[in-house]
């Protein structure tokens, strides 16, 4: 009824319009189903979790809009990047947004780190983002220690997702420092990798993956 012309949403959402779509058509021509979400969409925006390249190019293509994607968390008051609309590409999240600066740490035990390069011997650097600027909160409240660990002394807050500089100087979220769990031959696992894989089957509505280190 309300024919929105810009549809923001979150990747679970979106992941069910793929699953619905891909039933009827698996390669839909440019803004067939459209009208799924009123016919009048000029931009698609995805956020608050991460979203798999395939639904975002197969959801760009079936709508016929150009799709968004922000990164960000709480402690930076939103969005920390952005990508642009007019960028085909569908393997990162933007450039950093115009009230925060960022840097990627080292993490050895994970092997990123800022000197990586591909197998072209391309510069790609990777390793912890830090965000630092006017949108950090100051620290959590009635909570020092859970600040100290977070926000170092000189304002960078660590987000525990690991970054990748692309060549094209967009940023690309790899990993997860947090959320990882070592296996007993010591192997690191990313729990939420395989969950993003489940979620995209129409018969899923919610998966969560335990990891026993043995």
């Amino acid at each position: 009824m309300l024919r929105p012309t810009i549809f923001i949403s979150v990747p679970r959402l979106f992941n069910k319009f793929y699953s619905l779509i891909k039933k009827k058509n698996d390669h839909p021509k440019n803004g067939e189903f459209s009208s799924i979400l009123g016919g009048k969409i000029r931009l698609l925006v995805s956020a608050s979790a991460p979203i798999s390249d395939d639904v975002k190019d197969f959801m760009k293509k079936a709508i016929g809009a150009p799709m968004i994607e922000g990164y960000g968390c709480t402690e930076n008051s939103g969005p920390a990047t952005i990508t642009d609309m007019n960028d085909t590409t569908s393997n990162h999240v933007g450039i950093v947004a115009v009230n925060l600066e960022f840097k990627l740490i080292d993490i050895p035990e994970m092997n990123y780190m800022v000197t990586n390069v591909d197998e072209e011997g391309r510069k790609m650097p990777s390793g912890e983002l830090l965000l630092r600027g006017y949108g950090i909160i100051p620290g959590y409240y009635k909570m020092e220690e859970k600040t100290k660990e977070t926000i170092d002394e000189d304002g960078w807050y660590h987000t525990g997702d690991v970054g990748q500089i692309l060549p094209s100087g967009t940023i690309k979220i790899i990993d997860r420092k947090k959320n990882l769990f070592k296996l007993s031959q010591g192997v690191y696992v990313a729990p939420e990798k395989i969950e993003n894989i489940y979620i995209k089957i129409s018969y899923i509505a919610e998966a969560f993956i335990f990891g026993d280190p043995l």
